[in-house]
């Protein structure tokens, strides 16, 4: 089912909407697979997206606590 979003979607629109919910831009994005999980997302990466989906759309860079 998902495959078949990006297919209708396209996968312009799915590497966007990625950037946005927290994916680097420079990342590598496989073209046409993204939904497969084929492409190389750092562990923070999906982390920022995961707290995206979390607080309704608002994202938030990642804060790195050196020290408490």
């Amino acid at each position: 089912a998902f495959i078949q979003v990006e297919h209708a979607l396209g996968s312009a629109e799915v590497a966007r909407m990625a950037v946005e919910m927290g994916v680097r831009p420079t990342t590598k994005l496989a073209d046409g697979y993204l939904t497969l999980g084929v492409s190389s997302i750092s562990p923070l990466e999906m982390a920022t997206v995961s707290a995206t989906l979390a607080s309704e759309g608002i994202r938030r860079d990642p804060t790195v606590i050196s020290r408490i």
